[in-house]
C-alpha cells in the first residue's frame, strides 16, 4: 500500500511540472548565454546543503591530509535565466587524481529530481524552467587524495515557452521585416533597382546573407549608410521562421517573407497577398513586396498579322520554326529572352507575327534609351542590357549610333545584365552599383542565382573603369 501511494506522489509531482512539448527548433529563436564560477568567492554556494570544503579559488572534500572524507556535495544557490532554459552545457576546471570522482548533476525550475550531467556534453532539461541548481558530488578511495574543482562554466541555449511568446515573436518578426523594407526603398531610390538576389536561390540564410553583403558594398563605396534599418537574420529557429528576400532577376521588385505563428494574428491586415517569384504569400506567410496587387495593362500596342505583312507595323515578330521573339522598335529588333520577359513587355503568344527570312533585314538593337529619365542602355546579344554611364564607354562599342527611345515600362521588362568578363580572362565579376566583385567559384555562382550563360563578354578598359569590391564566395 505505501508502495502505491509512492507512485501516485511521483504521478501528482509530474503533472505539477510542465513538460517542455517542443525538442527541436520551432519558431522560438534560440538565445545563447554563459556563466563562469571561478570559486573565488563563496556566493554561489548552498552551505545549507553542501558538505564540501571551500578554499578562495577551489573546492575540495572535507578533512586533511590522510583524513579526508570519503565523500562531499557542493550544491549551488539558485541560478536564474531569461527565458527559459532549452539546453545546458557543463564544463569546469578540476583534478581527479587516481581514486577519485567528480560526478555533475542538475534540478531544474522546483522539480525535485536530480538529472545526471556529462562534463562538456549539452543536456535538454525535459521540462520548462527557468533557473537550475547544479550538484557536484565529490568522492575518493583514498583518504590521503581528494579531488579539487576549480571553476564552473555553464553555456546555455535559451528559449521562450510562454504563452505570450508567440504572439512578442510575430510583432518582433513583422517590425523587423519592415525595418529592411526601409532599406530597400532607400537603395531603389540612389540605384533604380533592388538589391540582386535572385528567385533561384533557395536558402534563406545564403539568400540574406547575400543581401547584407549588397548593402555592406553599397555603404562602402557610397559612403551613405544603406544598413541603416537592416536586421540581421534570426537564429536557432526552423527555416520557415527565417527571413525570406528574393527579386526577379532585373531588380525591380522584390519579396520579403516570414512565417508568423498566430495563423489569425491581425498583423496580416499589412501582409500582401498572392503569388510572387515562387512564394505563395497567404497566411500564415507575412509577407512585403513591390509587386503590384493589379495587372498593369499592356505596355505595348497589337497589331493584327494581316496588318504587318512586312513587319514595319507589328510589334512582336519571329523567324518561321524559331523560338526567339524580338519586339520591333522603329526597324529594328530586340530580343526578349524569356517568356517571363515577354509576358511583363506585354506581349501575347496569340498575337506573334512570323516574318520568315525578312526578320533578317531588322538589325539588332544595340543601344536603347528610356524616354523617361533618358538613360542609355548597351543590349547584349543575350537579351541583357547594361546601362551606359558615360560618352566613354559608349565609344568602346561604336558611339552611340541609332540609340532608339523605349518605353520606361519596356525598359524596366528588360533583365539586367550583371555577370560581366573581359575576353580571353578567367574572371567573373559581379557587376553592381557600378562596382564589380570577383565570382571566385562557379559554386559561387550558382549560389547567387545565376549560370555561366549569363556571363557576357565586355571591353577590358570598361572593366578597368569599375570600381573593386568584396568578392563573391
Amino acid at each position: 500500500m505505501k508502495r502505491l501511494h509512492w507512485k501516485l506522489f511521483l504521478i501528482f509531482l509530474a503533472l505539477l511540472v510542465p513538460v517542455r512539448s517542443v525538442f527541436s527548433l520551432g519558431p522560438a529563436p534560440i538565445i545563447k548565454d554563459e556563466e563562469e564560477y571561478d570559486f573565488r568567492y563563496s556566493s554561489i554556494i548552498d552551505w545549507d546543503y553542501s558538505t564540501v570544503h571551500w578554499e578562495r579559488g577551489k573546492i575540495t572534500l572535507d578533512g586533511e591530509v590522510g583524513n579526508f572524507n570519503s565523500s562531499g556535495v557542493l550544491w549551488t544557490e539558485d541560478i536564474r535565466f531569461n527565458p527559459h532554459i532549452f539546453s545546458l552545457t557543463v564544463t569546469g576546471a578540476y583534478s581527479q587524481p587516481s581514486g577519485t570522482r567528480i560526478l555533475l548533476y542538475a534540478s531544474f525550475g522546483d522539480d525535485l529530481r536530480e538529472y545526471p550531467l556529462n562534463w562538456g556534453v549539452p543536456f535538454e532539461p525535459p521540462l520548462v524552467a527557468k533557473k537550475v541548481r547544479l550538484k557536484v558530488f565529490l568522492a575518493t578511495s583514498n583518504s590521503y587524495l581528494t579531488p579539487e574543482l576549480n571553476e564552473l562554466n555553464l553555456k546555455l541555449e535559451l528559449k521562450d515557452f510562454s504563452e505570450r511568446a508567440p504572439r512578442n515573436r510575430d510583432r518582433s518578426r513583422v517590425y523587423d521585416l519592415k525595418r529592411v523594407q526601409r532599406a530597400l526603398d532607400k537603395y531603389h531610390q540612389e540605384f533604380a533597382q533592388y538589391p540582386i538576389v535572385s528567385e533561384s536561390s533557395l536558402d534563406k540564410d545564403e539568400q540574406w546573407e547575400a543581401l547584407e553583403k549588397i548593402l555592406d558594398s553599397a555603404t562602402l563605396n557610397h559612403r551613405t549608410n544603406y544598413k541603416r534599418n537592416f536586421r540581421d537574420q534570426v537564429q536557432g529557429v526552423a527555416e520557415d521562421y527565417k527571413y525570406g528576400y528574393l527579386t526577379n532577376r532585373s531588380g525591380n521588385d522584390f519579396l520579403l517573407w516570414v512565417k508568423l505563428e498566430e495563423e489569425n494574428s491581425d498583423r496580416f491586415e499589412d501582409s500582401w497577398q498572392g503569388e510572387a517569384l515562387g512564394i505563395n504569400c497567404q497566411p500564415p506567410l507575412f509577407c512585403l513586396t513591390s509587386v503590384s496587387v493589379y495587372e498593369p495593362d499592356p505596355a505595348i500596342r497589337f497589331f493584327d498579322e494581316e496588318e504587318g505583312g512586312n513587319g514595319d507595323d507589328v510589334r512582336f515578330v519571329k523567324a518561321k520554326d524559331q523560338e526567339k521573339v524580338y519586339l520591333n522598335l522603329d526597324g529594328f529588333r530586340l530580343w526578349l529572352n524569356s517568356p517571363q520577359v515577354f509576358e511583363t513587355a506585354g506581349g501575347v503568344w496569340e498575337e506573334i507575327v512570323e516574318m520568315g527570312s525578312t526578320i533578317q533585314e531588322l538589325p539588332l538593337a544595340r543601344f536603347i534609351r528610356n524616354e523617361l529619365d533618358g538613360k542609355i542602355y548597351i543590349v547584349e546579344n543575350n537579351g541583357t542590357v547594361r546601362e551606359v554611364f558615360n560618352q566613354t564607354m559608349a565609344e568602346l562599342y561604336g558611339g552611340l549610333k541609332n540609340v532608339i527611345d523605349v518605353s520606361s515600362d519596356i525598359i524596366q521588362s528588360l533583365p539586367r545584365n550583371y555577370l560581366i568578363q573581359a575576353p580571353g580572362q578567367d574572371k567573373v565579376y559581379f557587376l553592381d552599383q557600378k562596382i564589380k566583385r570577383w565570382v571566385v567559384s562557379p559554386q559561387a555562382l550558382e549560389r547567387i542565382g545565376f549560370s555561366f550563360e549569363d556571363v557576357v563578354k565586355i571591353s577590358t578598359q570598361e572593366i578597368q573603369s569599375y570600381q573593386e569590391g568584396s568578392p563573391v564566395f
